[in-house]
């Protein structure tokens, strides 16, 4: 089967027709400035909800990270001292 391009004239005049063939599987494709947007069903979108600060923070107690906020140097040299490379031994790291 070909797949109609519509004009955006065609949509303005004929959307209720156009969106019902979307909702009922159908994509339709609209052509403007010679790009093509398409038309289809999809389900509702819903987002990850907002945590508040702290929320995850007895997931991290214990955990072996730097504690200090001093930047994103500090915290790359820690990791990269930590950092296991194949070959490497622990008296090289």
């Amino acid at each position: 089967m070909a797949v109609k391009l519509l004009s955006v004239s065609e949509l303005k005049a004929q959307a209720g027709k156009i969106l019902d063939r979307a909702l009922a599987g159908q994509p339709q494709y609209v052509v403007r400035s010679g790009e093509v947007v398409q038309i289809a069903k999809t389900g509702l979108l819903v987002g990850i909800e907002d945590r508040p600060p702290g929320y995850f923070a007895d997931d991290y107690a214990g955990s072996a990270l730097p504690e200090t906020d001093s930047g994103v140097r500090q915290n790359a040299a820690w990791f990269l001292q930590r950092l296991a490379l194949p070959g490497q031994s622990e008296r090289s790291r």
